[in-house]
């Protein structure tokens, strides 16, 4: 069976020590990657690996339906900066669904 990599998302938890370095409170954020450590504990099997297809699925779903409601408000309205703002909250909203799911479809079988 091969390697599940998701559990590595955690080192990405160390971007966040940037905030310190450069005063950018924006790389705060990337803290929010070590609660992917508990994924190294679980093993990887079958169920697993679909559950985290699934949740990728959801948060790549909700990532086009969320940039495409950014650029009609952008056309509309003229103002380009909502790309910024929207790239920020876009990623922010595929982290949130993507381990809401995984943690949905993990209880659903037990």
């Amino acid at each position: 069976m091969k390697k599940a990599w998701l559990k590595y998302l955690w080192l990405l938890g160390f971007l966040g020590l940037l905030g310190l370095l450069t005063s950018n409170e924006g790389f705060y954020g990337f803290f929010g990657f070590f609660g992917f450590f508990g994924l190294g504990l679980l093993a990887s099997d079958e169920r697993l690996e679909a559950n985290i297809n699934k949740s990728a699925r959801n948060a790549f779903i909700s990532s086009i339906i969320l940039f495409i409601a950014s650029v009609i408000f952008s056309a509309l309205t003229s103002n380009r900066s909502v790309f910024i703002y929207a790239f920020i909250v876009n990623f922010a909203l595929m982290m949130i669904v993507f381990v809401v799911s995984l943690r949905v479809y993990d209880r659903m079988v037990r």
